[in-house]
């Protein structure tokens, strides 16, 4: 597993172990390694589709793709403010609530912004391909389906957002649509 720490860090854990016991008592999960910090807290992490990179939100606004092998970070990108600069040590403070990976090679990360933003972006060069501004408010979960054609972000507006890759468009050209979860009338 892969844990988001209020120091700024990541740390990753073997919990394989702790099903294998042969006497059957309780083993702790076994500490693998530890990741540089983020400037300000890291406040989300997840694993790439491949396992083999992490991605981390922070309170500074960054978001980092970490290569699990060598505990690098490999890119680094910043979510702009809502003055038209970036994030970051210094900035605005945007917070970087979720994040997730598409199934496509490690081509698209996918963040969930404190701006109500939800935002595609190229893994391997760290350019935004598209930001919607599909909430309200903040989005705290992004989740993408396992063939990587849908994304689904919410957020404390009681609101689900689903985008759909529409095939033959370009990466950037997501379209959008929004369900109601309850209660706003949206």
């Amino acid at each position: 597993i892969a844990l988001a720490c209020e120091d700024g860090s990541l740390r990753t854990f073997d919990v394989t172990a702790t099903m294998t016991a042969d006497d059957g008592d309780a083993v702790a999960p076994q500490y693998v390694r530890g990741y540089s910090k983020h400037d300000g807290r890291a406040l989300c992490v997840a694993w790439s589709p491949d396992d083999t990179q992490l991605i981390s939100g922070g309170d500074d606004g960054s978001v980092r793709v970490w290569d699990v092998a060598t505990a690098a970070s490999t890119l680094q990108m910043a979510v702009e403010d809502p003055l038209g600069g970036h994030s970051g040590a210094g900035g605005s403070g945007t917070l970087v609530w979720s994040v997730t990976m598409l199934n496509d090679a490690g081509r698209t990360v996918v963040t969930g912004d404190s701006l109500g933003g939800t935002a595609f972006w190229d893994g391997c060069f760290g350019t935004l391909i598209r930001r919607f501004a599909a909430h309200r408010a903040d989005v705290l979960s992004v989740v993408a389906s396992s063939d990587g054609t849908e994304v689904y972000a919410s957020g404390i507006d009681n609101c689900v957002t689903q985008f759909v890759f529409v095939a033959g468009d370009d990466a950037g050209d997501a379209s959008d649509s929004d369900s109601d979860s309850g209660g706003d009338g949206q």
